[in-house]
């Protein structure tokens, strides 16, 4: 009987072993979806991360830019006066807001007084091959001398398959100097 004991133990120590060692060499079933899923993810934001590098350098190469006519100012303008040139071959769309900044101490700072701005809703188009010129009415009246940069956002409307418009947005920005 004491044999018998000892061989039911030894069968039940070899079957523990044999468990924590497929338990610790295997994964459970439903983990390599998990490892997969994640790896699907980084790669996903890989390939993101590559599809925006790639379209950034496209719409770099596009021939699309904001031009000041003037950009020395001796005294405070009123309105500043802007050449939009869209030689893309695509539409641009823009409106009547803009944001300005100035630069100081090595960096560029945004003026907050235009951001309660209430603006008028107007779409201005830019069509391909073409430019346009815009103003833009200057409503703060006290700037100091300096180095100031006007920035405008503009769509870039690109047509899909399914003819719906895919607009990609940029900001065109010029400098100028107030003394």
């Amino acid at each position: 009987m004491c044999l018998v004991l000892h061989a039911i133990n030894m069968k039940g120590l070899f079957f523990l072993c044999v468990v924590l060692f497929i338990s610790c060499t295997f994964k459970p079933s439903g983990t390599e979806g998990t490892d997969s899923l994640s790896k699907n993810r980084t790669e996903s934001v890989k390939n993101d991360s590559v599809k925006d590098n790639m379209l950034e350098t496209y719409i770099n190469s596009l021939d699309i830019r904001m031009e000041l006519e003037d950009s020395i100012f001796s005294m405070y303008p009123d309105t500043l006066h802007m050449n939009i040139i869209n030689n893309s071959d695509y539409k641009l769309l823009t409106g009547s807001r803009y944001s300005m900044k100035y630069f100081e101490s090595g960096i560029w700072k945004s003026i907050s007084q235009l951001e309660n701005t209430i603006w008028a809703d107007v779409e201005i188009p830019v069509d391909p091959q073409s430019s346009r010129g815009s103003d833009a009415i200057l409503f703060i009246r006290n700037l100091k001398p300096g180095r100031y940069r006007i920035e405008k956002e503009f769509s870039i409307v690109i047509p899909t398959i399914k003819r719906s418009p895919n607009n990609i947005r940029i900001t065109l920005s010029d400098e100028f100097i107030l003394n």
